[in-house]
C-alpha cells in the first residue's frame, strides 16, 4: 500500500513528456491492477470543501494518471529505478 501512494505522488508530479515516455513505459511493462485519468476539472470535483491549498497544488497538473500495481509481480528494484528513471 505504501507503494502505491508513492507511485501516485510520483504521478502527480509528472510535467514533462520524457517522465511521461517513462510511465508509459513502465505501465506497458506490468501489469496493473487499475489504471485511472484525471484532468483539472475531475480533480477539483475531489476538492468538496474548497480548500484553497488543494486549488493552488493542482494548479499546474494538465493530466493525472493513477494506477495500482499488483505488489506480487513489481519488486522494490523495478519502484527504485522507475524512481531513478523520473529523476
Amino acid at each position: 500500500m505504501r507503494h502505491t501512494f508513492l507511485v501516485i505522488f510520483l504521478l502527480i508530479s509528472i510535467n514533462c513528456i520524457a517522465q511521461n515516455r517513462v510511465v508509459s513505459d513502465f505501465i506497458e511493462n506490468h501489469n496493473t491492477a487499475l489504471s485511472l485519468y484525471f484532468y483539472p476539472s475531475t480533480l477539483r470535483m475531489i476538492n468538496l470543501e474548497r480548500n484553497v491549498e488543494f486549488d493552488e497544488m493542482i494548479r499546474g497538473i494538465k493530466k493525472a494518471r493513477f494506477f495500482r500495481l499488483d505488489s506480487g509481480q513489481v519488486t522494490k528494484d523495478d519502484l527504485r529505478k522507475f524512481r531513478d528513471e523520473l529523476s
